[in-house]
């Protein structure tokens, strides 16, 4: 499933019961890897858990700093995600992938 604007809203009646993707993915890192800003912003004002960690203990911020996507990087950062966990694949902090 592609996470659009138009799918937002069935998104959102699944999050309550974390919606899983393949590799242990929630919709959030889905938009955040398919660089879908408003996606994510939408994900986050309903309330999407921003520090879920996927297979590989990466979260969403994890892979907005890989990808370089500052405007996703700042809408985690506002919802106050966890600067400081690290990833199971490295021991990578979040913000080491940003460097």
């Amino acid at each position: 499933m592609i996470v659009t604007l138009q799918n937002a809203a069935i998104v959102k009646s699944q999050l309550k019961a974390v919606f899983w993707f393949q590799d242990g993915h929630i919709a959030l890192h889905l938009a955040v890897r398919r660089c879908q800003t408003e996606v994510v912003k939408t994900l986050i004002s309903q309330g999407c858990f921003v520090d879920f960690q996927d297979r590989h203990g990466n979260t969403p911020l994890h892979v907005a700093c890989k990808d370089g996507n500052v405007p996703i990087v700042m809408a985690l950062c506002e919802a106050s995600c966890n600067l400081d966990v690290t990833n199971k694949v490295n021991g990578m902090q979040v913000l080491n992938c940003f460097v």
